[in-house]
């Protein structure tokens, strides 16, 4: 069984799970004739089954999952298609030139040993095809290669198959936003983009150009980084208030800030850190211009912090927040995807399980 990335066309319903640092993301999703149909959502607190970053309580966890699934009477049955944190996963894409498509496999195992300290010992490494451009007359294929220790992937199977759930493949977020840019296929005024999801202590980017994914990186700066620095310069405020008021950052409203003396130093704290994540990523789009291309547009697949990029809507970059309840991208290269009145309100958080569904298609 690949355990990161399963490329299979299915005629079946299947559930998605997409496990967050702060939520996890939950769908049933039913697959016949190139159609992708949500029939119902669950989305439920992760936070206390995770320490310092890591999950630390799995069998909680899944415990939660698994009461999720009885209240929403999903079908306990059905193939589970699963999405780790990605500190669990090693990944990187890989260009190779001049390949014929019946070598690339063994192109790509030679570069198992560029992912960290991963071994077919200790890790399942796979790699899942992106597509190939053509530069300077030459071709060149892009891959994503990537590696999840066994030491963290085993116990969480293993508590699903305790409680007979089945899980038959795995992926990761970054390669959740590889998929859901599938519904971007069509938009031919925007090949050269960047997709982008803020998570708790990373903001994963992928760049795509002419369609095709040709970078990836984590920049280690999340929400958490926001939370953490403001909570130590006003400790008075309290972590939840600190949330509250990031989330909703574009209302700056009064009773977030009540008792708050200095609040030009509580922007200037969001400020300086905003700062310092719109440089990491026009570092990124300045490399994409020394390649020949210019990125036109940045797709958010999860909730930001209000106003946050701002500044490239500013410069000429059109900026997108996914929302599956309110985007008109229904159609991918081969699919339509919708969403049953059953299933409830998407929320912006959703995109990377939609960006789940899209894969299991595929």
């Amino acid at each position: 069984m690949d355990y990161l990335v399963k490329k299979n066309i299915i005629k079946k319903s299947k559930i998605v799970i997409d496990i967050g640092q702060k939520f996890v993301k939950i769908l049933s999703v039913h697959y016949e004739k190139g159609k992708i149909s949500i029939h119902s959502s669950a989305k439920i607190d992760s936070a206390a089954c995770f320490f310092e970053g890591e999950l630390s309580d799995i069998k909680e966890l899944v415990k939660k999952i698994d009461n999720a699934l009885g209240r929403k009477k999903m079908n306990r049955s059905s193939e589970i298609s699963l999405s780790i944190p990605s500190y669990m996963v090693s990944q990187k894409i890989v260009a190779i030139k001049n390949v014929k498509p019946k070598d690339l496999e063994k192109h790509i195992k030679k570069e198992y040993p560029t992912i960290g300290k991963a071994t077919s010992l200790t890790h399942y490494i796979d790699w899942a095809y992106l597509g190939q451009r053509e530069i300077g007359g030459e071709t060149v294929q892009y891959c994503m290669l990537a590696a999840v220790s066994k030491a963290h992937l085993m116990p969480i199977l293993s508590e699903f198959e305790k409680r007979k759930l089945k899980v038959t493949s795995v992926t990761f977020p970054t390669y959740n936003l590889v998929d859901l840019s599938d519904l971007y296929v069509n938009d031919y005024e925007h090949q050269n983009k960047m997709l982008i999801d803020f998570g708790m202590l990373q903001t994963r980017v992928v760049v795509e150009c002419e369609g095709v994914a040709v970078y990836a990186r984590e920049i280690d700066i999340g929400f958490n980084t926001f939370a953490d620095s403001l909570f130590n310069s006003f400790p008075s405020i309290g972590i939840p208030e600190i949330v509250t008021m990031l989330t909703q950052m574009g209302l700056r409203e009064e009773n977030f800030l009540a008792g708050l003396h200095d609040k030009e130093a509580f922007f200037a704290v969001i400020d300086k850190l905003s700062g310092d994540l719109q440089n990491e990523l026009i570092r990124i789009i300045q490399m994409c211009d020394e390649d020949g291309f210019s990125i036109t547009k940045i797709i958010c697949a999860s909730e930001i912090i209000d106003g946050l990029f701002k500044r490239f809507s500013e410069n000429g970059i059109e900026v997108e927040q996914y929302n599956f309840a309110t985007n008109e991208r229904t159609s991918g290269s081969t699919f339509t995807i919708s969403a049953q009145d059953e299933a409830g309100e998407l929320s912006v958080g959703f995109g990377g399980a939609v960006g789940i569904a899209v894969s299991t298609l595929h």
